[in-house]
């Protein structure tokens, strides 16, 4: 008589399980996605759906890692958030074919997407896929940086995709460095000298030093001409650069000793500011 008990015991369970089983994977599904257009801060997916059931959603995820691909994650918060980094866009009850805009994306960026579906609760996912965004300018970089010079050799220089850092100080101040520079091809030399000559990591030649975008870890601040090329190559707001303030690696004429040099992308036009204020910094690479 035990053994009858234990073995309907386990039976039953064994039943529940399947049955709990069933009930997780309570809908069949398929998925066609493509990628429809994509330019430097924007891209059109397109998602073909077929279901066993009525869904309850269907939707889309986007990031730039494969991290944050799931519905619940903590960067999109609820239905509907789209941002630079990722997104979660979604429709209600509608299967067939469906278009999602997807918007204020970082150029020269890989994003990584899939689709989603609901049901009594349940989510179900469709296979991930990628796409990169344009680099705008005059290309992409070997980097995935976009390119503001060439040198009419094969080489020129790439800008960073993202800004390093953002309200930054420039460096030491009641010091004056030495072989400092304004031209173009400048920037790199210029950000040893600062570094050699000023230990701090928090200020914008380190960080700059210390960037890595694709596996490439030879960036540095761009000089005052460098940082100009990018006013040309982007218009303000362009390019991921903000209407505002970027510290360069070049040093102030009339008072070296504690002012740099900075560009201001809202006005176009070069200024010195003393190196304990604040700016954006965006780190450029030569190739």
């Amino acid at each position: 008589m035990k053994k009858l008990f234990v073995f309907l015991f386990a039976s039953a369970l064994l039943f529940t399980q399947s049955q709990c089983a069933k009930e997780q994977n309570a809908f069949d599904v398929s998925y066609q996605q493509s990628v429809v257009s994509v330019d430097k801060n924007s891209a059109t997916l397109s998602l073909t759906i077929n279901a066993s059931v009525d869904l309850s959603s269907q939707g889309i995820i986007y990031a730039i890692d494969t991290a944050n691909l799931w519905v619940d994650s903590y960067l999109y918060g609820y239905y509907g958030y789209t941002g630079n980094e990722g997104g979660k866009l979604v429709d209600l009850d509608q299967e067939g074919t469906q278009t999602y805009e997807l918007s204020n994306l970082i150029s020269a960026t890989t994003y990584y997407y899939r689709p989603f579906t609901t049901y009594n609760g349940i989510v179900q996912y469709g296979p991930t896929s990628s796409f990169q965004t344009d680099c705008g300018g005059l290309g992409c970089g070997p980097a995935g940086g976009t390119i503001i010079y060439e040198d009419g050799n094969g080489g020129g220089i790439e800008m960073a995709s993202i800004d390093v850092a953002t309200y930054v100080s420039a460096g030491c101040t009641n010091y004056t460095y030495s072989n400092i520079s304004d031209t173009i091809g400048s920037g790199l030399a210029n950000t040893n000298a600062i570094i050699n000559q000023c230990s701090s990591s928090s200020y914008a030649a380190n960080l700059c030093a210390n960037y890595t975008q694709n596996g490439y870890s030879d960036w540095y601040l761009p000089s005052i001409d460098e940082l100009q090329l990018m006013h040309t190559v982007f218009q303000s707001g362009d390019g991921n650069l903000l209407s505002d303030k970027y510290w360069s690696s070049s040093v102030s004429t009339s008072s070296p000793q504690n002012y740099s040099k900075a560009f201001d992308f809202a006005s176009g036009t070069v200024l010195e500011f003393y190196r304990s204020s604040n700016y954006h910094v965006r780190a450029v690479r030569t190739f």
